[in-house]
């Protein structure tokens, strides 16, 4: 990860979603594949209480009109990780 990134570490080595795929070296060959077979998958994770989840809209894609509002992004709540960060959603 420190490679494809070069050598960026602690929270801006992943800290959102186009620095994560870079990271794993996640590109363009890619776009098209199925996420549930290998090499590339999504893996069950650990469960999260409902009230340690955000949803909010994505972010940078203003010009989309109202699906710039949808609340299509989903992170856990005070994770470092997150890129951009609301304070009103960590109330």
């Amino acid at each position: 990860m420190l490679f494809h990134r070069n050598g960026v570490s602690g929270y801006n080595l992943t800290n959102g979603p186009g620095k994560l795929a870079q990271a794993f070296n996640i590109n363009k060959l890619y776009n098209g594949q199925s996420l549930q077979l290998s090499p590339l998958y999504i893996a069950e994770g650990k469960s999260l209480e409902e009230d340690h989840i955000i949803d909010d809209h994505r972010v940078g894609i203003e010009s989309f009109g109202d699906a710039a509002l949808w609340p299509l992004r989903f992170f856990e709540k005070n994770n470092p990780y997150v890129s951009v960060k609301k304070a009103k959603l960590y109330a």
